[in-house]
């Protein structure tokens, strides 16, 4: 009996873990955690959901936030936009936001979103989203429509440092614009 028992809490505690870790990513409170770093280290990640959410914690004040999806051209599922938000769950402000273009040939789907002015140690959320949102697409692929087919992309956090050069005649430099250290 004891046996019996043992063997049963196992296996509830086996299906409660595996429901638990079904959930990463389907909403902010259960948004997955990513580490930024000073390299572009992609991680990879699947949904099947409209959104995907990620989390982390600023480790720079600047960043850039890297996603590739799908290959094109047939007409698949992928992530169409990226937002950066900041603020606790469900009282999020979007920072930054970029979307794909409406090209009908591309090699490879990717986003870049750079953000400058974070807080380090503060942490902030990433929503990835199979749909358009800022145009009308009526392509399959800019659009789930309930389908519950995996859609899989790679992302990254790369702590980047900006340069403000000094203006001309060693003035004060402005802040109206900023030059990125190009690492090819």
């Amino acid at each position: 009996m004891r046996t019996l028992l043992q063997s049963l809490l196992t296996i509830l505690s086996f299906l409660s873990l595996s429901l638990v870790f079904a959930q990463t990513g389907v909403d902010c409170a259960n948004a997955e955690a990513v580490v930024p770093s000073s390299n572009c280290n992609y991680s990879n990640h699947t949904t099947t959901g409209v959104e995907y959410w990620l989390t982390f914690v600023a480790t720079n004040e600047h960043v850039n936030i890297s996603l590739v999806t799908t290959k094109f051209g047939i007409d698949a599922l992928h992530i169409h936009s990226l937002s950066l938000v900041e603020g606790a769950c469900g009282a999020q402000i979007e920072m930054r936001g970029d979307e794909l273009p409406f090209a009908d040939d591309a090699e490879e789907l990717a986003i870049d979103l750079n953000a400058s002015d974070l807080i380090v140690g503060q942490t902030y959320y990433i929503i990835a989203r199979r749909q358009a949102t800022t145009h009308v697409c009526n392509k399959l692929s800019c659009t789930s429509n309930g389908s519950t087919n995996p859609t899989v992309f790679d992302l990254c956090i790369e702590d980047i440092d900006v340069v403000i050069p000094v203006d001309f005649n060693n003035e004060k430099p402005s802040s109206g614009f900023a030059m990125e250290v190009n690492r090819g």
